[in-house]
């Protein structure tokens, strides 16, 4: 709406009203802008006639792109919007695919795309269908979930990268998806993912530096994610993951140890699998944890598979090798077998305890019970260091590990953990 107005040294201006107000322009610009929106019937117009001639197929490219100009400039009226998205329609059945993925370039942003065209857009080959399922946002989740059934990893990874995912969208594209689709959601700090679908792709992906990555620089992060993340991930990204997300650098060390500790005593209290156990001693390994305080609740835990398997892996031994030097061999060939690991020889003794505590109880006519079992291995383990105060399990690690200091407690054969 024009109101023409005279003020004083304003000379050829008027008030010109749109939905976000009013404003002072110039009487020549606004008459341009007034003539190009009464070319825009005009213009479709010829576009129509260009269609009905029957194009080449570089022609129907070229008129693709030039309806969809006019399509998004949103000048048209509603008949004729419904007379461009008819030439949509048969442009998004062309045998070209050059016309159809000009096509969903050109429409991929539009919010007057009909629901039913970005469908058949979305469901055409990749080339056509991932700007549609990267940017259209008339897709419902119920259209996308549908898509994501039956898609390949390009059409998930257009999807995962979309500005919102919701939660329903996320869970379907890990149950259907890759390793990489899974990192990338994970790495769209638009995706709203619960704790659910977090610990799902940790689930799905346990050992992915990709998805351990793409979590750690996610905004925010549940407490529980936080643990997970410090059980698997290398000392670099837990660095990453506490400078991030802001936490003191205090907790790192107790939460690095209340993490391990766990993972042993589910072994005892799970019964898991050998190969689980495997993977658990592997995983320990690689990020420098493999050490004296987790050998030594292993020990205290019964966990005997636990160790052999551990001390097999720091000695380059033979399981067997291993079980044969701790339940048949003496003293000097356990000494022999623990020198080998590079754990420090200060906490031999506690080591030695230990293994003959757990060799005694294999060997015994009566079991004893884990409370038992635990009373006997710290009674032995106090006899070679005099100073310690007996308690539980816990206190005597913690006392051990103050006694012979964090640095020396933690280092392994030919790895160091690095100490906050």
């Amino acid at each position: 709406m024009f109101e023409v107005i005279s003020l004083k040294n304003v000379k050829n201006y008027c008030i010109f009203s749109d939905r976000t107000g009013k404003h002072l322009r110039p009487i020549k610009e606004l008459r341009a802008m007034a003539e190009k929106k009464d070319e825009a019937p005009e213009t479709l117009a010829a576009h129509l006639q260009r269609f009905k001639a029957g194009p080449t197929a570089e022609g129907r490219v070229e008129l693709a792109e030039d309806v969809s100009a006019v399509f998004n400039g949103g000048r048209l009226s509603n008949a004729e919007r419904t007379i461009a998205c008819e030439i949509f329609e048969a442009f998004a059945r062309d045998v070209d695919t050059r016309v159809r993925r000009v096509l969903a370039e050109q429409l991929c942003n539009s919010p007057l795309l009909p629901a039913e065209l970005a469908r058949t857009l979305a469901e055409d080959v990749d080339s056509v269908a991932c700007p549609i399922l990267r940017y259209s946002q008339v897709l419902s989740d119920d259209d996308l979930i549908a898509i994501i059934a039956a898609a390949s990893q390009d059409k998930m990874l257009a999807i995962s990268r979309r500005s919102g995912v919701s939660a329903q969208v996320g869970d379907a594209l890990l149950d259907k998806g890759s390793e990489t689709v899974a990192a990338s959601l994970m790495s769209n700090p638009k995706a709203r993912l619960p704790t659910e679908t977090m610990n799902k792709a940790l689930d799905r992906h346990a050992e992915s530096p990709a998805v351990h990555a793409a979590l750690v620089e996610r905004p925010r992060l549940p407490p529980a994610i936080v643990v997970r993340l410090v059980e698997r991930v290398s000392e670099d990204l837990i660095d990453r993951l506490f400078a991030r997300h802001g936490l003191p650098s205090q907790w790192r060390h107790d939460l690095c140890e209340l993490v391990e500790g766990a993972a042993v005593t589910d072994l005892a209290e799970n019964a898991e699998p050998v190969s689980n156990i495997t993977a658990l001693v592997d995983s320990l390994y690689r990020r420098g944890k493999l050490n004296g305080l987790t050998l030594l609740r292993a020990l205290m835990m019964r966990e005997d598979t636990f160790v052999f398997h551990a001390l097999a892996r720091l000695t380059s031994h033979s399981d067997k090798k291993v079980r044969d030097y701790l339940m048949h061999e003496g003293m000097l060939e356990r000494r022999e077998l623990y020198n080998a690991t590079g754990l420090p020889a200060e906490l031999f003794p506690a080591f030695n305890a230990a293994v003959s505590a757990l060799r005694d109880d294999i060997h015994g006519e009566q079991a004893q019970t884990q409370a038992g079992y635990q009373r006997d291995i710290i009674a032995r383990i106090v006899r070679g260091y005099p100073d310690l105060a007996p308690t539980n399990l816990d206190n005597v690690l913690a006392q051990l590990e103050h006694r012979l200091g964090r640095q020396r407690m933690h280092s392994q054969g030919g790895v160091r953990s690095v100490e906050s």
